[in-house]
């Protein structure tokens, strides 16, 4: 019944009504507020203006440079992580080379075995 009667007020068919408020909020997570939307939506049957155009060509690039600047920063997260990880695994290999270092010194024995197994044929 609500999608009929802003049908009738914008001018549009229930059908496409209920298409547009399911396209645009659908997912959850629209960056439209249902209040925009419903002010907007009662001057939809109204003709195309330059201004509108610019009004819109100025929110798509709004949108765009924000998403751009999102990606920019998610590269970043993602180069600080792989940095943070490089050195979390360089710090592991000191540590354990540092381990089977302080073994050999003192265990001699083992060295013996490392050597015998660094000969070893492998298969």
């Amino acid at each position: 019944k609500r999608s009929e009667e802003c049908a009738l007020l914008c001018r549009l068919s229930s059908r496409n009504v209920r298409n547009l408020l399911e396209t645009l909020f659908n997912d959850g997570d629209s960056s439209i507020t249902l209040d925009c939307f419903l002010e907007c939506l009662t001057d939809v049957g109204d003709p195309v203006t330059e201004r509108s155009l610019m009004k819109f060509e100025a929110r798509v690039k709004a949108i765009q440079s924000r998403e751009q600047k999102d990606l920019i920063e998610l590269k970043e997260q993602l180069v600080g992580l792989q940095t943070k990880q490089q050195a979390w695994h360089e710090r592991q290999e000191d540590l354990l080379r540092g381990f089977t270092q302080q073994l050999l010194t003192h265990a001699p024995h083992l060295q013996t075995l490392q050597l015998k197994a660094a000969v070893a044929p492998s298969g």
